[in-house]
């Protein structure tokens, strides 16, 4: 851009006319009238008073490749700009992608091994512990062969705790069952006769179908693994974009923070089946579940799951039902 279309440029930016901005200057309106056409030029030290008074540079109003060198610099500058965020935006994806990768290759190790798992003969152990401000509760859960007990333990207080003859603490809540001999029930404590109630669950239970539904096809350990992590090859994919999950290999460890401020810890076996799940949120307290295996093809007895109905028959309100 040349002086004169500068001076003009700058004049019409100020709304002066050409009188007006003579005046300003002390000029004639004739006198701006010819720099602006490009007949004259003003001279050396109306060129400092003009940059003076519109505040540009002296070299911007001499220097006519001024405009285009600072228009070109800007241009190289935002490519500039633009080139670093997005190499900053591949690198991130970059890492992402392979942190991904990391999460799924994980996953899926976890998961096959848990799959190929066989539990035959194999004992199993759940013990779980949940707090929460006004109250606590825990259970364990057995499971031997093809039979399953769940012992569960409520807030009880000292005067209140469920006992037997012999002052020993007993569940307050048991279900058991013996797939075998095809039995399914329950036994509830009830505070105010100090005894359990049965209540048989076998008529939920009444074909093939029902027994492999609620047994897991036989997979119960395998299951209780899979409660807790990716167990399809969808589920393991979504969890491996899931900025949420955090996975390391080295000490067999899920991790996962949720935007509901839930922060969970998994902690897998060399056999991939969880050992721990530990659950904390912000308002509702957590929970504790550990689990403990042990193949008992070889000392089978000693670990014997006996039938609670055996066991508490003398404090069973309903035990004639038992009988029919």
């Amino acid at each position: 851009m040349k002086l004169n279309e500068k001076l003009m440029k700058l004049r019409k930016e100020r709304g002066l006319s050409q009188e007006e901005f003579g005046n300003e200057i002390n000029v004639s309106r004739q006198a701006v009238s010819k720099w602006e056409a490009g007949t004259t030029k003003p001279d050396i030290e109306k060129i400092k008073e003009i940059s003076k008074y519109f505040d540009v540079s002296f070299e911007y109003l001499l220097n006519d490749e001024m405009d285009e060198l600072e228009k070109k610099s800007f241009q190289t500058k935002t490519m500039k700009n633009k080139h670093t965020i997005l190499k900053i935006l591949l690198i991130i994806f970059i890492v992402y992608f392979i942190w991904s990768v990391y999460k799924f290759i994980a996953l899926f190790r976890y998961y096959k091994i848990a799959d190929s798992f066989s539990e035959e003969k194999f004992w199993m152990n759940e013990s779980c512990y949940s707090y929460r401000e006004n109250a606590t509760v825990d259970y364990t859960v057995e499971k031997i062969g093809n039979k399953v007990i769940n012992y569960s333990y409520g807030d009880y207080n000292s005067d209140d705790m469920p006992t037997d003859k012999n002052g020993n603490e007993i569940p307050h809540y048991i279900d058991f069952y013996d797939y075998d001999r095809k039995l399914a029930y329950t036994l509830i404590y009830d505070k105010e006769n100090k005894a359990y109630y049965y209540m048989n669950n076998i008529d939920n239970y009444l074909d093939e179908e029902a027994w492999e539904i609620i047994i897991g096809t036989g997979r119960i350990i395998k299951d209780n693994t899979f409660n807790f992590i990716p167990s399809n090859l969808k589920s393991i994919l979504f969890a491996s974009i899931n900025p949420m999950y955090q996975v390391s290999i080295k000490e067999n460890t899920i991790y996962i923070n949720n935007f509901n401020k839930a922060k969970c810890r998994i902690i897998l076996s060399e056999d991939g089946l969880i050992t721990n799940y530990a659950l904390m949120t912000e308002f509702d307290g957590g929970i504790q579940i550990t689990y403990s295996y042990d193949y008992v093809q070889d000392h089978f007895n000693e670990k014997e799951i006996k039938d609670p109905l055996d066991i508490y028959k003398d404090i069973i309100l309903n035990y004639s039902e038992v009988q029919q």
